[in-house]
């Protein structure tokens, strides 16, 4: 599970700083305060623990942690929480030094040996399911499409309803323009594309 929390950032700021903050900002006041949200597994840390953090705006400016705004949740759960905190401090006038999230995340979808589909916690899955159609997996990934698939066929983070001589190969024609997406668009997209498929009567695995 992961906690969500802004953290206050105080300055001497460099200028180089200030002026790409302002520039992912420009609604901000003149009076703004200056924050960073963080998504974290675990415990709050303390600031001790933000400044020896791999994040450089952490290490130079963090000043204080806001609490009350700490909550737990799942991986998307918190890309969304985080996401709403960054829209609603902007809102307020402030300043967010989080980045733009980077474009680097892809769909895929793979075929999966057909016996797969048989299996009784498959089928529980999957109880419209037309045997006739194909069994597939759908995930989302940092890596490409290729890389990932690459990786469920050594046993690399696969499921637990099949073993790596089941997967296939991929089938690019059903996920073909789903990449370069933020990571939070990555997740719901392979959320609705396994649920499209499901009533196309496929087998899915995946797409949580």
């Amino acid at each position: 599970m992961y906690r969500i929390f802004a953290v206050e950032l105080r300055g001497p700021f460099a200028q180089k700083d200030l002026k790409r903050w302002r520039a992912w900002n420009p609604q901000a006041g003149p009076r703004a305060r200056f924050f960073y949200v963080v998504i974290k597994t675990g415990d709050l840390p303390e600031i001790e623990d933000l400044k020896r953090s791999n994040v450089q705006t952490l290490k130079r400016y963090a000043h204080g942690i806001l609490p009350t705004h700490a909550k737990r949740t799942k991986r998307g759960g918190a890309l969304y929480s985080q996401e709403l905190m960054i829209r609603n401090l902007r809102a307020k006038g402030h300043v967010v030094a989080n980045p733009p999230p980077p474009r680097t995340f892809s769909v895929y979808v793979f075929a999966l040996d057909p016996k797969v589909g048989r299996r009784s916690g498959v089928r529980k899955l999957n109880p419209e399911a037309d045997p006739a159609k194909p069994v597939v997996y759908v995930g989302q990934t940092g890596k490409s499409p290729q890389e990932r698939f690459q990786e469920h066929q050594a046993g690399i983070r696969s499921g637990k309803y099949y073993d790596p001589d089941d997967c296939l190969h991929l089938l690019p024609e059903l996920y073909e323009g789903l990449n370069r997406m933020t990571e939070l668009q990555s997740l719901r997209t392979e959320r609705r594309l396994a649920y499209q498929l499901r009533r196309e009567g496929h087998t899915v695995l995946g797409g949580h």
